[in-house]
């Protein structure tokens, strides 16, 4: 390592110790070191600014639960600092190629970016003042993710070719991932106890009757069910045991395909199902499921591509985190 890098990076760990010792009894310092990689300083402004969003989500997800949304968030600033370590390994690997970027690209890139995520120039500069940056480190940050656009197009092929072979020989070592439990699609026709002005049983009745006189159930249930299906004339789609109340579950497939039930009471109200199609389980064919294989298996070896050159990376630089 030269002498000049040598130095500065013993003052900038120097530095960031102090802001360490400073703040240790909490992780998101604001103006604190989060990582170095090389000459390049990570802090948690940036870091912070870059999960913004992802907060906000697990926020919103633990509303009420002050702990789980700690060890969210904890974990989105890790997977945050991981990123933004890996953005600046391949920022550094892109300047080592000393390959000249035309400022007319990077200026057509932030064009393109503004105009989708915010419109126009007016609409982007009044976001940045609420967030407290400035249009020079917008700008810098959009070049920064176009230079790591193409350097990871560059080093990760994206058509990445799957044999038939490799295909067949995972569909065959996995094949419990392509069961499928027995399953039925069905209607059902709810009468709620509580809503219904008028006797529940008695409505049920006069409903099957209507059924039994070659009344269309899905009309029926359209008029009459309390259900959220009854929109759709009380139709549920492929549907496992699993996914139903034990008792509604064992109503429903004690029937056959095209079979009706009679009058089903339960404390909450009455139930008449309807299956339409039914399955028995199996194990799907490879023929079905040979694209999704196929995507998994790609996006698996992009995976292991890109680790194995940001492995590279890494081995021919300096990375310290502070967290």
């Amino acid at each position: 390592m030269p002498q000049r890098m040598k130095s500065k990076l013993a003052v900038l760990l120097l530095f960031s110790g102090a802001l360490a010792i400073r703040g240790a009894e909490t992780p998101d310092q604001v103006n604190g070191i989060a990582a170095l990689v090389g000459e390049s300083v990570i802090t948690y402004e940036q870091v912070q600014r870059a999960i913004a969003r992802t907060v906000d989500l697990e926020r919103a997800r633990y509303a009420n639960q002050p702990d789980a949304f700690r060890q969210a968030a904890l974990q989105a600033q890790r997977l945050g600092i991981e990123s933004l370590v890996q953005r600046r390994l391949i920022l550094q690997a892109f300047e080592d190629l000393k390959v000249p970027l035309p400022e007319s690209f990077i200026e057509d890139n932030v064009q393109d970016e503004i105009k989708k995520k915010y419109g126009d120039r007016a609409t982007l500069t009044k976001t940045l003042q609420q967030d407290g940056i400035t249009y020079e480190t917008y700008r810098r940050e959009v070049r920064e993710q176009f230079i790591e656009v193409i350097m990871r197009g560059r080093n990760v092929p994206r058509d990445i070719l799957i044999s038939p072979g490799r295909i067949e020989r995972y569909y065959n070592e996995n094949l419990d991932k392509f069961k499928v439990n027995e399953q039925v699609k069905f209607r059902m026709i709810f009468i709620d106890k509580a809503r219904s002005a008028v006797n529940a049983k008695d409505l049920g009745r006069e409903i099957l009757a209507k059924l039994q006189d070659g009344a269309d159930f899905a009309e029926m249930a359209a008029v009459y069910s309390d259900s959220p299906s009854a929109r759709d004339g009380g139709a549920y789609g492929w549907t496992e045991r699993k996914q139903l109340r034990d008792d509604l579950a064992d109503a429903v497939f004690s029937l056959t395909q095209g079979q009706r039930s009679d009058l089903i009471e339960k404390a909450e109200g009455i139930y008449i199902l309807q299956v339409e199609e039914a399955r028995e389980a199996r194990v799907r064919p490879v023929t079905e499921v040979r694209e999704e294989i196929e995507r998994t298996l790609v996006n698996a070896e992009r995976m292991r591509l890109t680790k194995s050159w940001l492995e590279k990376l890494r081995k021919k630089s300096f990375v310290r985190y502070f967290y």
